[in-house]
């Protein structure tokens, strides 16, 4: 099957190159290149990557000799879907479900979207742009070409996007808001992270927005993404998420951690958007 994708030159791309509409997508070098040198046309046209772009004109990308080919996989799993269009899907990740198939489990959020897009026979793999841990629910965001997976992926590396939690702990927090700049480690002798001075940078904003005598419910914003990184800060403030087994948190049959809303901007509009994902909890 062949993999071409086809883009209409929006108002902001009017006079910009080939080259520099790619640019936009953060895609790298010398990818950008070998697209540029055999595999795009502009209004049916070859086009070099000096060639120049006005609003409404048809590019075509090839990427058929570029992308690998994908074992079949067969998950008819209903999946939940958010938002999508022509480059992004968001996706419902339901708690207790891995995002990556992990080699021991079948099931698996993509899984489930692969098998969605291949029924439909869309020419793209589409890939997961970030991750949750297998405990925690909210959204996922998929990239559904090559194009949007590359800007996607370098917002998140570039820390360009914002990601808003909701979770509730136990016990009141002192302060209403406050910030957690522990680095984090793996542990070595257990599959967890803890704290070191010799960690990674993780920042963690906190802002409570409930409480009562036995729990609180949390804004949470993080500025990295390391794994279990919320659940081990608040873990060693003796504010535990509920349901958080790891990490001594009171029992409960869910983790009530849940990853509500993202705001970016958008690869193709240019424009600021904000997704959100209702609490469960």
């Amino acid at each position: 099957m062949s993999a071409i994708l086809i883009k209409k030159i929006p108002e902001w791309a009017d006079g910009l190159t080939v080259n520099d509409y790619v640019s936009n997508y953060q895609v790298a070098r010398k990818t950008r290149y070998i697209l540029a040198k055999d595999f795009i046309l502009l209004n049916h046209v070859k086009a070099s990557g000096d060639t120049m772009l006005h609003e409404n004109d048809e590019l075509s990308i090839d990427f058929t000799s570029m992308l690998r080919e994908h074992p079949r996989v067969i998950n008819d799993t209903e999946i939940k879907i958010i938002y999508e269009d022509d480059d992004l899907i968001v996706v419902e990740k339901p708690h207790d479900l891995l995002v990556y198939d992990d080699g021991n489990q079948k099931d698996n959020l993509t899984g489930r979207v692969a098998y969605y897009f291949e029924k439909k026979e869309y020419p793209f793999p589409v890939f997961p742009i970030h991750r949750l841990d297998e405990q925690t629910s909210g959204m996922i965001l998929f990239a559904k070409h090559p194009l949007a997976l590359s800007y996607m992926s370098h917002l998140f590396e570039s820390k360009n996007i914002e990601k808003v939690y909701e979770c509730v702990v136990a016990g009141k927090l002192d302060k209403k808001k406050m910030t957690i700049t522990s680095s984090i480690v793996q542990d070595r002798h257990q599959s967890k992270m803890r704290l070191d001075i010799k960690g990674d940078d993780a920042v963690t904003h906190l802002e409570v927005i409930e409480e009562n005598n036995h729990t609180s419910r949390l804004n949470v914003m993080i500025e990295s993404g390391k794994k279990h990184q919320i659940r081990v800060h608040l873990s060693d403030m003796r504010h535990a998420i509920i349901g958080d087994d790891l990490y001594q948190g009171r029992h409960h049959d869910r983790l009530l951690l849940h990853f509500k809303k993202v705001t970016f901007i958008h690869p193709e509009t240019h424009q600021e958007m904000t997704i959100s994902s209702p609490v469960p909890f």
